[in-house]
């Protein structure tokens, strides 16, 4: 079974480079704004594919990526729940329950530190350059605000995620705003 999950992998890596050689172009300056934020073009095809499946929100998609390359630099966890979901098969899921976070999958960034083996989707071009344009900030988490405007909140400690995340779920269940 793993075998085939590895071979899966090197599938998917091979045909979203591929599909994505097309549409996009890594000329020298890319790829020296990629080695700048200490990545190559493989990982930056990585990183690009969970903040494409993070967000649709052009605005937001920079930010993303450069907390989670915040978190690659602290050797922290990414966390993603996009990976999760990728390793259970089914990113059409509305909620990734706790369950889910124990999957044993090297996609499951719950559970393995650093980027997953390979990307989750296809990044758009738009995100790929999101990634390579992401500028500095000090911000570890996100999560989504209570206030309905498809924004997302975003802090620098535990603590101030954790209630950021508490304004978001108690939003929630008052029936402020519908699940996603």
């Amino acid at each position: 079974m793993r075998y085939l999950l590895y071979i899966s992998i090197i599938a998917l890596l091979t045909s979203t480079s591929c599909s994505t050689n097309r549409t996009f172009k890594w000329t020298n300056g890319k790829i020296h704004k990629a080695e700048k934020l200490g990545l190559d073009t493989t990982q930056v095809l990585i990183l690009a594919s969970i903040v494409e499946k993070e967000t649709k929100l052009k605005r937001e998609k920079a930010k993303i990526a450069r907390v989670y390359i915040n978190r690659l630099e602290k050797d922290m966890f990414l966390e993603s729940d996009p990976t999760v979901m990728y390793s259970i098969g089914d990113t059409t899921l509305k909620k990734v329950l706790r369950q889910y976070l124990e999957i044993d999958s090297p996609f499951n960034t719950y559970r393995n530190k650093g980027l997953p083996p390979g990307p989750i989707c296809k990044p758009s071009k738009e995100t790929i350059i999101s990634v390579l344009k992401c500028k500095k900030h000090d911000y570890l988490f996100f999560c989504f605000s209570p206030e309905m405007n498809s924004r997302l909140m975003y802090s620098s400690t535990l603590k101030e995620h954790n209630e950021n995340a508490k304004l978001y779920m108690d939003a929630l269940k008052s029936g402020k705003i519908k699940r996603h």
